[in-house]
């Protein structure tokens, strides 16, 4: 668990969706970042 004033980061390397759950929370946090490809 994170404490206040920590942060996260987290590098995506292929271009799709990416869904996720909250371990503390799993029925009602959750949500998706969608990574797209870079303009070449």
């Amino acid at each position: 668990m994170m404490k206040p004033g920590e942060s996260v980061s987290l590098t995506f390397t292929s271009p799709r969706l990416f869904r996720y759950d909250c371990s503390l929370h799993p029925k009602d946090m959750h949500g998706s970042v969608l990574v797209g490809g870079g303009a070449g």
